[in-house]
């Protein structure tokens, strides 16, 4: 091919492009040519993180962002800018207006003819009134639609901040994070206090490597901001009837501003994320049992700078407690934590081989497992797919012959033992 050629290639190829990648004829935006005018012209987001700086004036008024909870008022007339986003994987992010020069409002959408999935006015609060998302999660292949509008006729110079977000990391055994907007609540649970809350969750058959959970600090003495530098906690975990199956007391995790602050009486309370890992690591928690979690406040300076526990909107049960002088009450929403696991599947007894089955292909493993947990462990050409609590097949926490007639009955089924 000549180089005459290859030019003539070029040029057919971009133009074949160029015109693939326009809208239908008819499809032209009625209010004249402008790029983020509306969802047929959008300013497309190629990657993550992403800053959009720009201006509403001279865009027209395309929505009307309400969803009656994070954006309550309807009538605005305010101009606003479309960019669009399609991922590749799921994920979850937080969206903000936080800089912007004027009373914004921030919505997603993945059918502009429709409501918003998610929708903000206020949560930057006092004095500008800017917007934000937290925890907006995005499904891969779905295309959104990030709309920078303005409260009413609010118009003006905005910078739009999407970075993506880990709020529960794998592997995750249980979680229920912050909630993305609207209907926030903090409530104390600090030694000094006298409050503690706690929540329940249900066992995953799982050890907990750690614990990853949000809030915030506060003087409600002085009614002002502080902020405890070195935080410490205790951490308690308790079954169903109460008891105590796991404590660290006294311990000092890691803690990290998320950006997200909430306008109140106090000024705007910024919410940290904390995280330790529980070691030892925590007995397995069986599965389908309820059990509790106590996050508490331990650090004695300064005296009055309480830590608060985070609420979430996620779909839990919306049971809580809180304990004032050790007297017991319900709260009517949960808190914002989430367990990390080891990563291995939950214990079935039994499948000693770790392929999610219980067949005869288990035996010769079971069989080590009688002599000696690193006879096990040598079976396998790298670590073991499973636990070695798969052989424990009477659930009396040892690996001995009292496990052999369980296991047999195991086999017999090709189910899961049951523990009896």
């Amino acid at each position: 091919m000549t180089p005459a050629n290859i030019r003539l290639q070029l040029v057919v190829s971009v133009v074949w492009c160029v015109l693939v990648s326009l809208p239908a004829q008819g499809a032209e935006p009625a209010r004249g040519f402008l790029v983020g005018d509306d969802c047929d012209w959008p300013l497309f987001i190629l990657s993550l993180p992403f800053k959009g700086v720009g201006s509403t004036a001279g865009y027209s008024n395309a929505f009307d962002a309400y969803d009656g909870n994070g954006c309550p008022f309807q009538g605005g007339a305010a101009p606003d800018v479309v960019y669009s986003y399609t991922p590749d994987e799921d994920l979850t992010v937080n969206v903000s207006l936080q800089t912007s020069e004027y009373d914004t409002k921030v919505a997603v959408y993945t059918d502009c003819a429709g409501p918003p999935v998610y929708c903000d006015d206020d949560a930057c609060g006092y004095p500008l009134y800017q917007s934000r998302l937290n925890g907006v999660a995005l499904l891969a292949g779905e295309t959104y639609y990030f709309v920078v509008d303005g409260f009413l006729g609010g118009s003006g110079q905005y910078t739009l901040d999407i970075t993506e977000v880990e709020a529960c990391p794998e592997p995750v055994a249980f979680e229920q994070c912050p909630p993305a907007y609207g209907d926030w609540w903090l409530h104390r649970s600090d030694a000094g206090s006298g409050y503690l809350v706690r929540d329940n969750f249900a066992g995953g058959g799982v050890p907990i490597c750690g614990v990853r959970w949000w809030g915030a600090f506060l003087d409600y003495a002085q009614h002002e901001l502080c902020r405890v530098n070195e935080p410490r906690f205790d951490i308690t975990v308790y079954d169903g009837a109460g008891v105590a199956v796991y404590t660290m007391a006294d311990m000092e995790p890691a803690m990290a501003d998320t950006g997200v602050q909430h306008s109140t009486s106090y000024g705007l309370v910024p919410v940290y994320e904390f995280e330790a890992g529980l070691t030892p690591t925590s007995d397995i928690l069986e599965a389908g049992q309820e059990y509790w979690i106590e996050i508490v406040g331990a650090a004695d300076e300064p005296v009055d700078c309480h830590f608060w526990w985070h609420n979430t909107k996620a779909s839990g049960d919306g049971v809580a407690q809180r304990l004032v002088d050790g007297v017991s009450a319900e709260l009517s929403n949960d808190l914002a934590f989430c367990l990390l696991g080891d990563g291995l599947p939950a214990v079935c007894r039994g499948d000693s081989n770790g392929d999610g089955e219980v067949t005869f292909g288990d035996v010769d493993y079971f069989v080590a497992a009688l002599i000696a947990e690193s006879s096990w462990r040598d079976m396998f050409a790298a670590e073991p797919p499973c636990r070695f609590a798969n052989n424990d097949c009477n659930a009396d926490d040892a690996v001995d012959f009292d496990d052999v007639d369980p296991f047999v009955g195991a086999l017999a089924t090709g189910t899961c033992g049951t523990g009896s």
